[in-house]
């Protein structure tokens, strides 16, 4: 899903499916985490400068929160849009016939 500016659904539903997954992210980005460490434990070195690390990607409990209050928000203008759609489609409707 790709957000863009003239529509804050996208926002919305990409927020949604984030924190339906939050779990499995934060998951995901403590075993990448373990596994970085137990391989320079192992290798008694340094990490690469030039390889990307999660330890800037990974999304604290406040960033969690604050997803949720925004997809809080946004759901009142998801909300409103699919009612106006359904009764932009139905007012359509009766006007063919």
């Amino acid at each position: 899903m790709v957000d863009n500016a003239t529509r804050w659904n996208s926002l919305y539903l990409m927020i949604e499916h984030v924190l339906k997954l939050r779990h499995r992210i934060d998951s995901f980005c403590i075993t990448i985490q373990k596994n970085s460490m137990e391989a320079r434990i192992e290798t008694h070195r340094r990490p690469k400068t030039s390889k990307k690390q999660l330890k800037n990607d990974t999304l604290t409990r406040d960033d969690w929160d604050t997803l949720a209050e925004i997809m809080a928000i946004l759901g009142k203008f998801y909300e409103y849009t699919k009612r106006y759609r359904r009764l932009e489609k139905l007012s359509r409707s009766e006007s063919i016939i």
